[in-house]
């Protein structure tokens, strides 16, 4: 088990103008699942009822697909997937790298001249897509068709800007040492109202105190509970069931820590997405 296990990151590129050819689509939905092998479609085959099973059913699968770069990290693959370029192209090379000019390690995402709004809690960092040297299918569409809208959201920073590239209608991630959900100076001058309306209505908080378990009988499971190798993090051990809970119950950062590292943050995120599809027509237009 590893922290942010199916870290997920998900944009929704909607065209908010008329088509001229009938095959157009108006809403692009890129998916993306961090650390996510591709042998896995196969290994847990038995576990796929809705998703999966539909794209592999319904969809194309590429069974050949190859990385031709070194560093497949989070920050890395996002801006490779939202620019269609290789790292030594886009300039994302690696999540943190040596700035020679600064004399410091910096995060891909990092300005400080962007600073963060935080949906809640405060938050001291700044993220833009600055050292991003090239644009996004995002900002294409945004630049070739205004009025276009653009929407990406995920657990880390450097998933959604990834995505995003240099602008967009509402660029969310969740902020790690604030334990709230954020964006930039960068895309917004304020809290999105969509967002924040979803957030304040639905605070993922109230999972604390919630027991992440088994959904299936233990028994039909590939692999057994308690594999060799598993690092589950703290207080866990490495049997289910696993409580999600800050320590002594209230919510911190152990409890930051354990929700992220459960499916119920990747629900909290595609609800979000659900949520500003309605909200802001994506697609509808």
């Amino acid at each position: 088990m590893r922290r942010t296990a199916f870290l997920l990151g998900l944009v929704v590129l909607a065209a908010t103008f008329e088509f001229h050819a009938q095959s157009s689509p108006r809403l692009v939905v890129v998916l993306v699942i961090d650390q996510f092998r591709a042998d896995y479609l196969q290994t847990f085959d038995r576990h796929w009822r809705g998703g999966f099973r539909t794209l592999l059913n319904d969809g194309l699968v590429f069974e050949n697909a190859r990385y031709p770069y070194l560093g497949t990290v989070t920050c890395a693959g996002h801006s490779t997937i939202g620019t269609g370029t290789l790292p030594r192209t886009h300039g994302m090379v690696n999540n943190t790298w040596w700035d020679r000019t600064a004399r410091r390690s910096v995060a891909c995402t990092a300005d400080a001249d962007s600073p963060d709004i935080s949906y809640g809690r405060p938050v001291r960092l700044g993220n833009s897509a600055r050292h991003l040297l090239m644009p996004t299918l995002a900002d294409e569409l945004r630049a070739q068709k205004p009025g276009a809208r653009v929407v990406t959201l995920s657990l880390k920073a450097r998933s959604a800007i990834g995505l995003a590239g240099h602008g967009g209608d509402a660029v969310v991630w969740f902020d790690d040492e604030a334990g709230s959900f954020a964006t930039s100076r960068a895309y917004a001058s304020a809290p999105v109202p969509a967002v924040k309306a979803f957030i304040d209505q639905h605070p993922y908080e109230s999972d604390n105190g919630r027991t992440w378990t088994l959904s299936a009988p233990a028994s039909t499971y590939v692999m057994r509970d308690a594999g060799v190798g598993e690092r589950p993090p703290a207080p866990w051990s490495g049997l289910f069931p696993h409580p999600i809970t800050g320590r002594k119950g209230v919510v911190d950062s152990q409890f930051f820590n354990l929700w992220q590292s459960t499916p119920l943050a990747d629900a909290y995120v595609a609800r979000l997405a659900e949520e500003l599809v309605d909200s802001l027509a994506l697609g509808q237009h």
